[in-house]
């Protein structure tokens, strides 16, 4: 026998000796077995239609570091529902395309699709179109190469901006590229990055 205080959709405390707020609405669950919900750990979402092309965009079209799936996430009704019949009530959500995928998020699976925290990870993924492609990279070992070159690109943007900063006056302007200037941001404060392979 106990009290458990929900506020928010989040469990505040519980014990056996609780005051319950004044505030609060009271349910009777006597005789029930209650348990925390399950996170499901990766639940993809579309992302590649939500994509809106921007002037400071990469010249890549599979690098989207700039994605925050906190934006872009819509609770399914259905979805939900399914979720919820197996035990789950937050879910850790990751974009379907892309090798810099974007910022995954953890939201909570209610009809308000709230969001607990909008910067879990960087996501990336070693897509492949295939030969059959006519766009960079179309064959694994371009995928590589892209990565590489982009976090090498990353690292050097974020140090010209920050010289760029510091003497203004003497430097010309550098062009602004959103992917690059965040994943500098991700990589200097040692954020986490999530890659996805299908086999080790």
């Amino acid at each position: 026998n106990g009290t458990i205080i929900i506020r928010d959709g989040l469990i505040e405390n519980v014990g056996a000796d609780l005051t319950i707020p004044s505030d609060a609405t009271t349910l009777d669950m006597s005789g029930k077995t209650i348990y925390a919900g399950f996170i499901d750990g990766w639940v993809e979402i579309p992302a590649k239609s939500k994509d809106i092309s921007r002037h400071d965009d990469h010249w890549n079209f599979k690098v989207n570091a700039h994605r925050e799936l906190s934006q872009i996430y819509e609770p399914y009704e259905n979805k939900l529902s399914n979720l919820h019949k197996l035990g789950f009530t937050a879910a850790h959500i990751v974009p379907d395309s892309g090798i810099f995928k974007g910022q995954t998020a953890l939201v909570q699976l209610n009809q308000n699709g709230t969001v607990l925290n909008s910067a879990v990870s960087q996501d990336l993924a070693y897509e492949i179109d295939g030969w059959g492609s006519d766009k960079y990279p179309n064959a694994l070992l371009g995928v590589v190469a892209l990565m590489r070159q982009t976090f090498i690109d990353a690292k050097w943007y974020g140090e010209v901006v920050e010289k760029i900063n510091q003497y203004p006056k003497i430097n010309e302007p550098i062009r602004i590229n959103k992917d690059l200037e965040i994943l500098s941001y991700w990589v200097s404060n040692s954020s986490p990055f999530v890659f996805e392979t299908n086999h080790e």
